[in-house]
């Protein structure tokens, strides 16, 4: 004979909710951060020119570097390109849809399989901004002549949002439990 399903499983479903709003919450927050400032370079005034600040929106980037690719597809990369688009919207999306159906699907209990998943998801995008922070800090290629390279609220903003993401998925794999195992 079967047995009923139990949305907790004999515990407090509290936990489970507070951490599935981090990772929600975490994800659209680092989504978000991506149209913000990264940084900007301050520019020193030149003959004929003021001086400037540029400012860095990673989703901006992302859009000239796939507009290069359509206009120069012999001198490119495809697959570079997909994989930091990835990396720039599909990683929080992700993370923040995993969220969501965690906060709307009361019986989903998922395994450590999916958990590992999304860890290994909000680590490759926390450590893709932290690379490209260290890369427009310090940059190796482009941004020549700048007097000052600045990090903005929007590397700030990504940071918190996939802490939040790291916070609720390790907190949601701690306390797992799963339906088929009870």
């Amino acid at each position: 004979m079967a047995r009923p399903l139990s949305a907790t499983s004999g515990t407090s479903d509290l936990p489970r909710r507070a951490a599935a709003s981090a990772l929600f919450a975490g994800g659209a927050l680092a989504f978000a951060a991506t149209f913000l400032p990264l940084g900007f370079a301050t520019y020193p005034a030149t003959p004929g020119e003021i001086a400037a600040p540029i400012y860095t929106v990673p989703a901006q980037d992302l859009i000239t570097v796939i507009q290069f690719n359509l206009l120069s597809p012999g001198e490119s990369s495809i697959i570079g390109t997909c994989t930091w688009a990835f990396l720039v919207w599909g990683a929080p999306l992700i993370l923040a849809a995993a969220g969501l159906v965690l906060l709307l699907a009361r019986r989903w209990r998922p395994r450590r399989r999916v958990w590992i998943v999304a860890l290994i998801v909000a680590l490759l995008g926390a450590g893709f901004m932290l690379v490209s922070c260290q890369f427009y800090v310090y940059p190796f290629f482009g941004l020549q002549g700048a007097t000052a390279h600045t990090l903005t609220y929007g590397a700030g903003l990504s940071l918190l949002g996939y802490l939040a993401v790291l916070v609720g998925v390790i907190w949601l794999a701690l306390q797992r439990t799963s339906i088929n195992s009870a």
